[in-house]
């Protein structure tokens, strides 16, 4: 018995013992810890004080930005990278000096807030060198740093394929749940599937598109350099493609131009006679080419036809706008370029318009993926004149659009409250639609065309011009005097409810016409127009406020 407790007494004193020798060992490990941290983490003397490491000054274009947004310039809605990249090699000069003292002095604040690297050997100065912010960063760095500085940059329009895609995947939307990677495969198969033809529509809207991000970059560059330099840079920033036959012509010099006008002769050819009535025709030939080329802003297009109408300004007021589209600036060779690289206060035009009402019946209210039912437009004469198409849609349409217009299909049959209407192929109506336009200005040689619907700037304009790209009557030479307005910017500025019907409620209370029919809206969008003429005295002079070329039109992706 004895034994035993001795026996135990002896364990509990190893225990004890053990408990007190991990104790032991412990402290003296924390104690070497203690002596290593002072000499690993030395702390620093006042002379070598750790620094906050200095700012990286930025770059030139940076230092450009700075004085661009300060200026009273930098208000206004200007593209500060186009200004940048017009701007003379000694104005970009003063911003790189500036750029070069800031680097010396960082590179002197660095050397005060790292002194290793600054009392360091040779090899070291290399690698700080190399570490430091003179390096030049990768394209996509710079890109993506560019684009975060200045947002008021346009972005680019996406490529035909992207215009396909959201297209198809629109159209297809709800159909099947598919992944993002799934959608993009879909919509690569059948983008292969597509023959030329098909894909001449994508392809169109994309050169359409990126015309008019050229254009608004050369806008944004002449709105910050002032009105006296838009017409010295009307032919230099040009968007006319330059790699076709037509554009080289155009871009001849004016001495080859004089030498044929005196009837100079390729090589290897006789020169024709001199007489006195081609001397005098040449002569004034050259005459009237020079006048052109002083008095007129050249741009070059395929043969020497105006993008405008220019009238002579009377002595009542005149208002700015851009009066005409033509069809050589719109396709060269085949190929859409912009319509003009003006902006929209340059070109003087006598303010004597013809006032027409249009608008479109549809199967919903998507321009993207939806399809028109019905168009019509009717002039704002006495006789009111007007053309009405119905057209058989491949689409469904949508039940909303079918209680509203009281339109709806049976049996390949459109009917309109219970009355079966009579079809045309789209192509076909499209196409009678602008011939309505060209006959009725092709009595009035100096009158524009104004073509005005309710919300046409959010629906009825982009319908529109969906259609006449589809089938190329975009390119017939009406549209060189045809402008857009759309009656609902007015309405909004006066009125609280400015929905057609409560308009026309409002200011023509006796006359009724039949709501959400094409042919009735129109007839009530000339009603609002008589009355605001009446009103205002003078519903031209008014409207000249909203008007709009066709490129102004925004494709809906």
């Amino acid at each position: 018995m004895l034994s035993r407790l001795r026996a135990a007494g002896l364990i509990k004193q190893v225990i004890l013992l053990e408990k007190q020798l991990s104790t032991s060992i412990n402290l003296c490990c924390q104690a070497e810890k203690k002596k290593r941290k002072p000499a690993k983490f030395k702390s620093l003397t006042k002379d070598e004080s750790l620094q906050e490491k200095p700012e990286i000054p930025p770059s030139a274009y940076g230092m450009f930005l700075q004085d661009f947004y300060a200026s009273p310039q930098g208000q206004e809605k200007g593209d500060a990278w186009t200004i940048w990249s017009t701007l003379e090699d000694s104005a970009k000069q003063v911003y790189l000096e500036k750029y070069q003292d800031a680097s010396a002095e960082y590179m002197k604040k660095l050397g005060e807030s790292e002194p290793e690297i600054a009392q360091g050997d040779s090899a070291d100065k290399e690698n700080a060198l190399k570490q430091s912010p003179t390096k030049k960063p990768n394209r996509s760095r710079i890109t993506n740093r560019s684009a975060s500085i200045d947002p008021s940059k346009p972005p680019l329009p996406p490529i035909p394929f992207v215009l396909f895609k959201n297209a198809f995947l629109a159209k297809y939307k709800g159909s099947e749940s598919m992944s993002k990677s799934a959608e993009h495969k879909s919509a690569l198969k059948a983008w292969k599937v597509l023959s030329d033809f098909e894909r001449q529509v994508y392809i169109r809207e994309y050169k359409f598109l990126y015309s008019l991000y050229k254009q608004r970059l050369t806008q944004n560059a002449m709105l910050f350099k002032g009105p006296e330099a838009k017409i010295k840079e009307n032919s230099e920033m040009s968007l006319a493609p330059k790699d076709s036959d037509s554009a080289l012509n155009s871009e001849q010099p004016k001495t080859e131009k004089i030498k044929k006008a005196k009837g100079g002769a390729k090589k290897g050819q006789p020169p024709p006679p001199k007489t006195s009535e081609n001397s005098q025709s040449a002569d004034e030939e050259i005459k009237n080419e020079s006048d052109s080329i002083i008095d007129t802003p050249i741009t070059p297009r395929s043969n020497p036809v105006r993008a405008s109408d220019e009238i002579e300004p009377a002595n009542y007021p005149v208002k700015k706008f851009t009066s005409s589209l033509s069809q050589n600036e719109l396709m060269t060779n085949g190929k859409a370029t912009s319509p003009t690289s003006e902006p929209l206060t340059e070109i003087q035009v006598k303010p004597k318009m013809l006032l027409m009402a249009y608008d479109f019946e549809t199967t919903g209210l998507s321009p993207a993926s939806e399809e028109i039912l019905q168009v019509a437009v009717m002039t704002n004469d006495q006789q009111r004149r007007h053309l009405s198409s119905y057209f058989l849609p491949k689409v469904p349409i949508h039940p909303t659009a079918s209680a509203v217009t009281g339109l709806s299909v049976k049996n390949k049959t459109l009917w309109r409250h219970g009355k079966a209407l009579p079809t045309v192929d789209v192509e076909r109506g499209m196409s009678e639609f602008v011939d309505f336009i060209e006959e009725q200005l092709s009595s009035q040689h100096d009158t524009m065309a104004v073509m005005v619907a309710h919300n046409g700037h959010r629906f009825d304009h982009i319908f529109l011009v969906k259609y006449m790209k589809r089938f190329g009557l975009h390119l017939r030479g009406v549209w060189q005097r045809v402008l857009f307005c759309d009656s609902l910017l007015h309405a909004r500025r006066s009125y609280n409810s400015y929905k057609l019907i409560d308009v026309h409620k409002r200011l023509c209370p006796d006359k009724n016409f039949d709501a959400h029919n094409a042919v009735g809206d129109c007839q009530a969008v000339l009603d609002i127009l008589q009355v605001w003429q009446r009103e205002v005295g003078g519903c031209e002079q008014k409207l000249i406020q909203l008007l709009r070329p066709i490129e102004s039109v925004k494709m809906m992706r």
